[in-house]
């Protein structure tokens, strides 16, 4: 991967690799026009010191090996059904979902602890930089045995994975995330209480544990925030606190008015309370199409964001 982007940022063009224990296979677009250049940027890489695990780290989710932990620990922590069969090529429409989440945290902490070897890699390329292995480039008219094999095998990697297959992998993986979304539950009428919770621990009884209040506003916010307007008694605020104040108030309305289905679409990210009041008064159940529309809506404000 590292030698890919090297390459990608010479040329200016995508570098596509495929690599398994024994080959790694770099497909470069107007290798002719560029061989010079490519040649002495591979000979300069492995001259080079790398911080390598400060690149895994920004670069993990585009290892195939990195996606399979991902899968394996998102079944682990419940975040996917462990009768859902998921291929690596499918996880990439899944792979934002679950991003900077305690999920995806821990699959990069055991992908970096348990699955690679970073200190032998490191050795490697010591030795080469020390010039106890050379590197040799070779330019073939034909593939070598060896190639031709590698060739082959990737060749059967390629397959279609059907669109429909796909969603509902990503659908599966939405109902579980909303309901594991972590957000602050306050009262409003008594204006002590507070806790930090996930969604699905309040889908039965949503009441302050203080007062007995069904006055209750959720808001997506720090705790040292809802701590200080508490210590405030709700008075002399912040624009930002009172914004918070402002959501709490009107996600309470909400709940009032649509329940459930007001509470979930809460585990929506980035979804402002105008897109959660719509989600829950078009669907009277929680069905696949209500957790599809929140999938909808969290594409359009992530499109939005990113413009």
């Amino acid at each position: 991967r590292l030698l890919s982007d090297k390459i990608a940022s010479l040329i200016g063009m995508s570098v596509g690799v495929q690599q398994d224990a024994y080959t790694i296979i770099l497909q470069i677009p107007y290798i002719d026009r560029y061989y010079g250049s490519i040649t002495r940027c591979i000979q300069e890489l492995f001259k080079t010191e790398y911080d390598l695990s400060e690149y895994i780290m920004k670069s993990a989710i585009r290892f195939g090996l990195f996606r399979r932990r991902l899968i394996h620990v998102a079944r682990r922590f419940g975040a996917l059904r462990k009768n859902v069969d998921i291929r690596s090529s499918e996880i990439r429409r899944i792979i934002k979902m679950l991003y900077d989440t305690v999920v995806f945290k821990e699959a990069l902490n055991e992908f970096i602890t348990k699955d690679l070897d970073l200190d032998s890699l490191e050795n490697f390329l010591r030795s080469i930089r020390n010039n106890s292995i050379e590197v040799v480039i070779l330019r073939l008219n034909t593939p070598s045995p060896l190639t031709s094999l590698a060739l082959t095998k990737l060749s059967r990697k390629l397959e279609l994975i059907p669109p429909e297959r796909m969603d509902k992998i990503v659908l599966e993986s939405t109902k579980v995330r909303l309901l594991e979304e972590v957000r602050v539950f306050a009262c409003l009428k008594c204006k002590q209480w507070y806790e930090i919770a996930r969604i699905k621990d309040y889908v039965h009884d949503l009441r302050c544990k203080f007062c007995g209040s069904e006055e209750i506003g959720v808001v997506a916010c720090r705790e040292n925030e809802i701590t200080s307007i508490i210590a405030k008694k709700w008075k002399n605020l912040s624009r930002r606190e009172r914004r918070i104040i402002s959501r709490l108030k009107r996600s309470r309305d909400l709940l009032k008015e649509y329940g459930l289905r007001a509470l979930i679409a809460m585990g929506g990210r980035d979804l402002r309370m105008s897109d959660i009041e719509r989600i829950a008064a078009n669907f009277k159940d929680i069905n696949d199409d209500f957790f599809k529309a929140i999938i909808e809506t969290e594409r359009r404000r992530l499109e939005r964001i990113r413009w």
